[in-house]
């Protein structure tokens, strides 16, 4: 045999030798990575973990590897920022790679950063369009970011690659509901239901939305369905209970609650059990197991705040900013915001969550010459144009120039127009927008519209927090505050200690309403209040 003969045999061999060696650590890898999902799904973390690991030491950048060892970060304390940064490295490996993205949006989510959430979900829907997962995560992230029209419309785009889907007509259904469409509402649940007989959120949604408009036997024909559909299920006889409580049969109601097993519910029904059960004991008038109630629910959502992106922290840095940026500040000093746009600008209802906004906004309601805009994201649309403005910067109010001043305003009318023609308001002379906790954002509705005026509604402190504590409210940063009757209190106590300075240092003109005097006399707090707003009685406020 010639040498070249003999050369090409060696490199024959040593090639096939190469080509099994690969195909054994292939295979090694595989089995290694199969071993570590079934320890995952089985909850075996650890052995699932250095399966995982083993893989990535030979080869670091295997996409699957991490991928699942990312999932296994963002479960334990402080691996969030961990599992982020692993999942945006397997994207950058594998730009393919569809659930890579929609787990990292999930954790941008988690981490209260909705927008790069979207980012994730909209590579999910172009890669996997008949995905319905995709284009109910990336509505929820809009949502998220107030910005329901476009959600709508995703959803809306989603259900044409995937009719019928429950989960995206679900949805579409809550956002419609948010936006005051009812009946459009009522009937995307109705489809879900009918779409998907085994999806119960669409049943619970639907049971909800009947009950608070009261139609409780609209609402016992679902539940007769839901029973059939869901028999034995915790959502179902949760609802009994709940229709029992509005039937007035309270002691059915508590026997119907104290009977189902906590354990076996997810942990928001588990919460909203214990909610229920606190109001029948308050009502049944036994204050100690109404308050136990009350913190047992309270203490089953704490978890979900980090799940949802609610942080406690963040709504009192706010706070602490605005108290920063006002400490010593000189309004003589700012650049006027005023311009002869022919707008007037309005009156904003603040105070305390549950300090009697509501029963003042239902009285003034009957005024021919007014027009509430409750509870809308008007001045949220305002701060978060100041924060485009300041980039990554602080924002600060003192610096603002005119033309500045002049977008943010156009921005708040535009909010404002937006609320009303959804809503179907007529904008009267007097336009009062109702929202308790923009008594923190007074300096910059002082800023950006400066003859706008206040009316402050006061409660007692201790019902105001105590009533914030027994509440059901949906979680965000601001309302995960009331999870803990401390922090209730010191939101309060922050609150109106920055109220306190923006009214001194700004000049605010306000006018002061306490709840109890509006209940104990109101004809005459009325009449002081609409002589405020420069308007005359008119006796259907009282009616």
């Amino acid at each position: 045999m010639s040498m070249r003969a003999r050369r090409s045999g060696d490199s024959s061999r040593q090639r096939r030798r190469a080509e099994r060696s690969a195909r054994r650590g292939r295979s090694e890898t595989d089995a290694l990575i199969a071993d570590g999902v079934r320890a995952q799904q089985a909850g075996n973390i650890e052995r699932a973990a250095a399966a995982f690991r083993t893989v990535l030491r030979q080869s670091p950048d295997h996409p699957i590897a991490n991928h699942h060892l990312a999932l296994i970060e963002a479960r334990t304390s402080g691996g969030l920022g961990a599992a982020v940064e692993r999942l945006r490295r397997v994207v950058a490996t594998k730009p393919d790679f569809v659930e890579a993205y929609g787990n990292l949006g999930s954790l941008y989510m988690r981490l209260g950063d909705s927008t790069r959430a979207e980012e994730q979900f909209r590579r999910v829907c172009a890669l996997r369009p008949q995905d319905p997962a995709g284009w109910n995560s990336l509505a929820t992230a809009l949502i998220r970011q107030d910005r329901q029209a476009d959600a709508e419309q995703v959803l809306r785009a989603g259900l044409k690659q995937c009719p019928d889907d429950p989960a995206m007509l679900n949805t579409l259904g809550s956002l419609l509901r948010d936006l005051d469409r009812v009946a459009d509402a009522e009937a995307c649940y109705r489809d879900a239901v009918r779409s998907g007989r085994s999806f119960a959120p669409a049943y619970r949604n639907l049971l909800d939305l009947l009950e608070k408009q009261s139609r409780l036997e609209d609402a016992a024909v679902v539940l007769d369905a839901a029973r059939r559909d869901h028999s034995g299920t915790p959502f179902v006889a949760l609802f009994e209970a709940r229709l029992l409580f509005r039937q007035g049969r309270l002691t059915e109601a508590r026997d119907h609650l104290e009977a189902l097993a906590p354990s076996s519910m997810p942990v928001i029904m588990r919460a909203r059990r214990s909610y229920l059960l606190g109001d029948i004991h308050d009502r049944l008038g036994d204050a100690g197991q109404a308050f136990a109630a009350f913190t047992a629910a309270n203490a089953c959502l704490e978890p979900v705040c980090a799940e949802m992106g609610a942080d406690k922290h963040r709504y009192l840095d706010r706070i602490g900013r605005y108290e920063r940026a006002f400490a010593d500040t000189d309004p003589s000093s700012w650049t006027s915001a005023w311009c002869e746009d022919g707008r007037d600008d309005p009156v904003f209802m603040v105070g305390f969550p549950r300090s009697g906004t509501t029963l003042l906004d239902a009285m003034l309601r009957g005024h021919p010459d007014i027009a509430v805009v409750e509870e809308a994201p008007t001045v949220d649309a305002m701060r978060r144009g100041l924060e485009a403005m300041a980039g990554q910067r602080t924002p600060d109010l003192t610096e603002l120039n005119g033309e500045q001043l002049r977008t943010l305003r156009r921005t708040y009318f535009a909010a404002l127009d937006h609320e009303c023609a959804k809503t179907g308001i007529e904008p009267g002379p007097v336009v009062i927008d109702k929202m308790p906790l923009n008594i923190i954002e007074a300096g910059l509705i002082r800023r950006v519209l400066p003859r706008a005026r206040f009316v402050l509604a006061l409660r007692h402190p201790c019902d105001c927090v105590l009533s914030c504590y027994k509440q059901d409210f949906g979680l965000n940063d601001a309302m995960s505050n009331f999870l803990r009757l401390d922090d209730s209190a010191r939101l309060y106590d922050r609150c109106m200690t920055l109220w306190m300075l923006l009214s001194e240092r700004l000049k605010l003109p306000v006018h002061t309403i306490r709840y109890e005097d509006v209940v104990s006399g109101p004809k005459g707090e009325l009449q002081r209040l609409l002589g405020f707003l420069r308007l005359s009685w008119n006796d259907s406020v009282l009616e």
